[in-house]
């Protein structure tokens, strides 16, 4: 599973949320740095 893809699927959806001004992904997931430990660091 590539986790940037998944971290991209919930940030749309936090996005669409009117009551949500920003939405970014954080950590190793951010920089392309992942492996088989990492996780996905959502900031809403």
């Amino acid at each position: 599973m590539i986790l940037i893809d998944e971290a991209k699927k919930v940030t749309e959806y936090y996005r669409s949320n009117t009551n949500v001004d920003i939405v970014y992904i954080s950590g190793s997931v951010s920089r392309g740095w992942e492996d088989e430990y990492s996780d996905i660091e959502i900031n809403v």
